[in-house]
């Protein structure tokens, strides 16, 4: 769980300063932060027994719900991603 937060929060920040508008970040953090843990739950089972998969194996569950958690704060990412992009607009418009 603390690495999808970790993951969460490093995305974040380094598609802020990439760039990124709020659309393209949204879309690499539901791409990445699911990727490959079929491929992990399979390695560990392989290398290690099937004990050593239950982490991976239950990460899914946490992930859907700090997604969850994520999208509800949408506002708040937008304007971490838009908002200064925003204002700028607006103070242009009434020039």
């Amino acid at each position: 769980m603390i690495y999808i937060i970790l993951a969460l929060l490093l995305e974040t920040f380094i598609n802020k300063k990439s760039g990124l508008s709020y659309k393209e970040h949204m879309g690499i953090v539901f791409l990445s932060t699911g990727k490959n843990n079929g491929t992990a739950v399979a390695l560990a089972t392989m290398a290690f027994g099937p004990l050593v998969a239950i982490p991976a194996a239950v990460l899914p569950i946490f992930q859907i719900i700090l997604l969850i958690l994520y999208i509800h704060m949408e506002k708040i990412i937008w304007h971490y991603f838009e908002g200064k992009k925003h204002k700028s607009n607006l103070i242009r418009e009434e020039e």
